[in-house]
């Protein structure tokens, strides 16, 4: 179902809106964040955050984890995070007292798009291998969903870029010009 959503949402954030509450219905998340990202300079430009208690929903997300999802294209599940070696740097572990993380990129083909982040505060252990392949689809699911909206967007721009041209054209014309459609009902013209 959620797949489902997010396949024809024409949103993107309320596309991310929809996995994130989501995420606490099918995971053990306390936590969960999707960060994305300029694909040029890799650098976080948007954030939304949900965080299961009624308190506040500003989740910070480690830049080291960060760092290595997005620039080894990789996923990261921990069981124990403030142990864990590849995060003994990330102040923001250690801060916030996460135990438990998964993030996975939302990646199009070979272009990472931002990440999706879930973690504990409480649990070690707390996600297993299921729930990151789950992630992880969900994941691509919305990168996909993301690209063709940006896709979408980008289209529409050159569209109403070439109709201005055309525009511009018609009305520098020394002479009358007419524009029909194929029902003989006029279209465009000059003054």
């Amino acid at each position: 179902e959620l797949t489902h959503a997010i396949g024809v949402e024409q949103d993107p954030d309320r596309m991310m809106e929809r996995i994130l509450d989501a995420s606490f219905e099918l995971l053990p998340a306390e936590r969960v964040a999707i960060v994305l990202i300029d694909p040029v300079s890799k650098r976080p430009i948007k954030q939304l955050s949900r965080t299961r208690s009624s308190g506040d929903d500003e989740v910070i997300v480690s830049r080291t984890l960060l760092a290595e999802v997005i620039d080894k294209k990789t996923r990261v599940i921990s069981a124990d995070a403030g142990a864990d070696a590849r995060f003994s740097r990330a102040q923001s572990i250690c801060v916030e007292g996460v135990r438990s993380v998964m993030c996975v990129p939302l990646a199009y083909q070979d272009e990472v798009l931002g990440v999706m982040h879930a973690d504990s505060l409480h649990a070690i252990n707390a996600f297993r291998q299921a729930e990151l392949e789950f992630f992880s689809e969900v994941a691509s699911q919305a990168a996909l969903v993301l690209k063709n909206l940006s896709l979408r967007t980008r289209v529409q721009a050159l569209l109403e870029e070439e109709r201005d041209r055309l525009e511009q054209l018609l009305r520098g014309l020394p002479v009358g010009v007419l524009l029909f459609d194929a029902n003989c009902e006029l279209v465009r013209a000059n003054r």
